[in-house]
C-alpha cells in the first residue's frame, strides 16, 4: 500500500483528489505543520461479518492458529453434572443476563 502525506490546508483545497486516492487503496496522512495528525483510508468491500464485529469491539481478533491435530484429537470425556444448555436455561429462568 502506498502512502501520501498532505498538509490539512492542501487537503481542504482539493479533498476529492485525496479521497479518490484513499478509495483506490492509498493511505492519505494529513499533517499539521509537518506533524501527522489524521489518516484517511478507503473502506474495503471485502470486509466480513467477523471484521465488522471486531471493528465494533464485540469480539477480539484471533490470536493464533489451531494446532495441526486440532480436528483429529480425541474429544474430551463427558463431565458429570449439568451441561452448557442447562446452565443457559437456568440463567434465562433467573434473568441474569
Amino acid at each position: 500500500m502506498s502512502m501520501t502525506m498532505v498538509e490539512i490546508a492542501q487537503f481542504k483545497a482539493r479533498p476529492g483528489e485525496y479521497i479518490e486516492l484513499a478509495q483506490r487503496g492509498e493511505e492519505v496522512i494529513l499533517t499539521d505543520k509537518g506533524r501527522p495528525v489524521v489518516t484517511v483510508n478507503g473502506i474495503s468491500d471485502e470486509s466480513t461479518e467477523m471484521d465488522e464485529l471486531v471493528r465494533a469491539g464485540i469480539v477480539s481478533p484471533p490470536s493464533g492458529e489451531f494446532p495441526e491435530d486440532f480436528f483429529t484429537r480425541e474429544r474430551p470425556v463427558n463431565i458429570e453434572g449439568p451441561g452448557l444448555l442447562d446452565a443457559l436455561l437456568e440463567e434465562r429462568r433467573e434473568a441474569r443476563y
